[in-house]
């Protein structure tokens, strides 16, 4: 396993203070958004290594995408379900998902509007869509 994903799935992304900062305040944000329900189908478009994946279960049967093969390869060795594949051509029928995330990954893409509306595409009608970007231009890099 490439050791920049290892690293990012053991130990940073359950010691590091950036993890602990955005799970304290996405964390209440999925709730809202999931209204109290445990059986949502959810899709985190990319997931890195699924860091995130054990976030979103407690709302549901969540299951990741992303682009870079070696992060979702890592991801898989943990036991994560993820799919390999571009966020603009997501490889799930439409109306799979109750709620789709995207947590820090279309201020890298360009056009970024492609994988919002692959998105919304792979929602069901009343389902959700949840995105987050960075807030400051130096917070924006690959793999930031």
């Amino acid at each position: 396993m490439d050791e920049r994903f290892r690293k990012t799935k053991g130990a940073a992304a359950d010691s590091h203070f950036w993890f602990h900062g955005f799970r304290r305040f996405i964390g209440p944000v999925l709730a809202e958004v999931a209204s109290g329900r445990t059986d949502l189908r959810i899709v985190d478009c990319g997931c890195g290594v699924g860091q995130n994946l054990p976030m979103l279960a407690r709302h549901g049967r969540a299951v990741g995408l992303e682009l870079e093969p070696r992060a979702a390869v890592a991801g898989r060795e943990f036991g994560l379900p993820i799919a390999c594949a571009d966020i603009t051509r997501i490889p799930f029928a439409d109306h799979s998902f109750d709620l789709a995330v995207s947590f820090d990954v279309l201020q890298v893409l360009e056009p970024d509007m492609a994988a919002v509306r692959e998105m919304a595409r792979t929602v069901r009608p009343g389902g959700r869509v949840a995105l987050t970007v960075a807030a400051f231009d130096g917070l924006s890099g690959d793999h930031a």
